[in-house]
């Protein structure tokens, strides 16, 4: 997964996929997976959100452990970030 995510092609077709898995993920293994994920595709510069995608996925994850609602939906948590 590491040398296909260094692919620039690759990780750029991988950026929304994996913050949409990102916002979905409610186990410390899949944020840890989606983390992984989106530190590549952010630090090649593939952002499509006001902040680093790994940023937000964070934010989204706090917002929902602050009101114990994991079922929150992340677009109308990202309208307030």
């Amino acid at each position: 997964m590491e040398q296909m995510i260094d692919d620039q092609d690759f990780a750029a077709s991988l950026a929304w996929p994996a913050f949409i898995a990102g916002c979905e993920a409610v186990s410390p293994d899949l944020q840890e997976q989606a983390l992984r994920c989106l530190t590549a595709t952010d630090e090649r510069g593939l952002f499509f959100t006001p902040k680093p995608a790994k940023q937000m996925v964070s934010s989204i994850w706090k917002r929902r452990k602050q009101s114990g609602d994991w079922s929150m939906s992340w677009p109308s948590i990202l309208m307030d970030c």
